[in-house]
């Protein structure tokens, strides 16, 4: 059952049955990479998008990001 949590949670166990001999476990945890994995995922999907709109605006992503660089350099020295 430990082997079990460990797995989804992620942790180390140690255990010495005398049945088994002594026995190591450590996991990151399921939980955790699926929920990298989701994340990763949506990046991706974030920047497919973001990319596609910027192509489908013929908007140069060098042009953007100058464009986000005048406004940020305005908006800091209004403040």
């Amino acid at each position: 059952m430990a082997t079990i949590i460990v797995a989804l949670i992620g942790a180390e166990f140690e255990s010495n049955f005398k049945l088994f001999g002594s026995f190591k476990f450590k996991s990151d945890g399921l939980i955790q990479k699926i929920n990298n994995f989701l994340d990763k995922n949506k990046d991706r999907e974030l920047k497919e998008n973001l990319s596609k709109k910027l192509t489908e605006m013929e908007i140069n992503p060098e042009e953007l990001a100058n464009i986000l660089k005048q406004i940020n350099g305005n908006s800091d020295k209004e403040n």
